[in-house]
């Protein structure tokens, strides 16, 4: 029956054979490769499809993969897309490269200097692989990639001790609008701005280079940085204000790298103060600051400088405060008028935060703080009683049975949902923590096993409870 179809049907139907959510690998039993072994008339079609071969997966973790066997993968593939724009998603891990049954390290250089030779062809790429390694990719980028839309690039070493060094800001026109680095990146700057970036995520990064490439980015509309060691440089000199009117979605976090014993130094005061979002819509903030620096921990002033600068447009809000000062969070209230997400620690649920946000106005001409306020998610370390959680949550009822209180009913509470998640490593504790939720109607959402190192633990639990304030 396909054999009736014309040449530009059959072509589409091929094309719907990929792989949906990534790119294909040279395999006899997978498509592209496996449509061309079915019978002639097929493979003729199967090579006339030149988007058929656009994109190709090379490596992997297994010792099958061969990057003398990939460099002929990647010949053929772009010799048969043709003039087509090219993606690649190459996977060498240091660990494979170490490995006395694998061939050296430098021959992975062979599949990815093919690459490179079409590499004004590339429209996206993806490469984790040994540092040593990523300097011969990245020495292209931007001189000869023009249509390079997305880039993810990961530091295969885990170590981070050597710079990668950047040259995106070279005067080079690039259509470069996704870009993830996870390596100790160091940005070079330039004449010309990325115009076309929309989204950043930067791992393991230093404050400096984080301000350094957001000078270049005045398109950006999502950016997420990851902060590691001791990081206090020049943040504070040298940089002026720095204006990201599409900004709508940042989130800074740190964390230690494995068996990573120096202090967090990150100072999010003096980064936030150089960004101007007058448009931000989601504000995470995921910092642990050392418990004894008084002079790095956000005090009420810096919370409420830093929510008063953004509170024109916030509507989504989380901070996982670590050694935050916050105890004044309940006076920053008032600043977040439209606020539809909160996200926050159960340590920070006091009385006062609570009842703020839950309790009914005392005044029949007052609205709740936060009046818009739809979703409360708490995130519970399980080092406190999940009763504080729970004590929150009959408070928060409250508001909804209180409801027709304010102005007449006219302002009537819009939250209706309650988050909890619960990070367990006690089995014990585990056992009657969920039985707790459960005899409160909280529905078991989701579960999962959390595996290695965060914030110091190991292998625990989490599971998140859901509940409607309507039941």
């Amino acid at each position: 029956m396909i054999d009736t179809l014309p040449f530009d049907v059959t072509s589409e139907i091929f094309l719907l054979c990929l792989p949906a959510d990534t790119l294909p690998r040279a395999a006899i039993y997978d498509a592209p490769v496996s449509l061309g072994r079915v019978c002639r008339a097929w493979r003729n079609i199967a090579l006339n499809t030149p988007k058929l071969w656009s994109g190709l997966i090379i490596g992997g973790n297994s010792s099958i993969h061969f990057p003398s066997t990939d460099a002929k993968a990647v010949e053929a593939f772009m010799a048969r897309s043709e003039s087509c724009k090219l993606s690649f998603d190459v996977f060498y891990p240091t660990h494979l490269t170490k490995t006395e049954s694998l061939e050296p390290l430098a021959s992975i250089l062979v599949p990815l200097h093919s690459m490179m030779k079409e590499s004004r062809r590339w429209k996206s790429i993806k490469l984790t692989l040994p540092i040593e390694t990523l300097r011969h990719v990245v020495s292209v980028i931007p001189y000869q990639t023009p249509n390079l839309e997305m880039m993810v690039i990961s530091d295969s070493d885990y170590r981070y001790t050597t710079p990668l060094y950047f040259h995106l800001f070279s005067g080079f026109d690039t259509s470069l609008s996704h870009l993830s680095l996870c390596t100790n990146a160091k940005f070079i700057p330039g004449p010309a701005p990325l115009s076309s970036l929309r989204t950043a995520y930067l791992e393991e990064v230093y404050s400096a280079e984080l301000l350094t490439m957001l000078q270049f980015c005045p398109a950006i509309e999502k950016f997420t940085a990851s902060f590691i060691k001791r990081d206090m440089g020049e943040v504070t000199k040298n940089y002026k204000p720095i204006q990201l009117v599409e900004l709508h979605r940042l989130k800074l976090s740190n964390t230690k790298a494995f068996n990573d014993t120096q202090e967090l130094d990150i100072d999010p005061r003096s980064i936030l103060s150089h960004i101007v979002a007058p448009n931000l819509l989601t504000l995470i903030l995921d910092l642990d600051v050392p418990s004894d620096d008084n002079d790095m921990a956000i005090q009420s002033d810096d919370l409420w400088n830093m929510l008063d600068k953004f509170k024109p447009t916030l509507e989504w809000v989380e901070i996982h405060p670590g050694n935050i000062n916050i105890d004044d969070w309940r006076k920053c209230l008032p600043l977040l008028s439209h606020l539809k997400y909160l996200g926050c620690s159960v340590e920070v649920l006091t009385d006062q935060v609570v009842y703020a946000l839950c309790r009914p106005p005392q005044s029949s001409t007052k609205s709740y703080f936060c009046p818009e306020l739809e979703t409360i998610q708490v995130f519970d370390w399980g080092e406190y009683d999940s009763k504080m959680a729970l004590h929150f949550w009959d408070i928060i009822r409250s508001r909804w049975d209180n409801r027709d209180h304010c102005n007449g009913g006219r302002d009537a509470a819009t939250l209706h949902r309650v988050v909890v998640n619960l990070w367990v490593m006690d089995d014990d504790m585990k056992m009657s923590d969920m039985q707790v939720y459960m005899d409160k109607g909280f529905k078991l959402i989701d579960q999962d096993r959390w595996g290695g190192m965060h914030r110091d633990r190991f292998d625990m639990d989490v599971y998140r409870w859901e509940r409607g304030i309507i039941t």
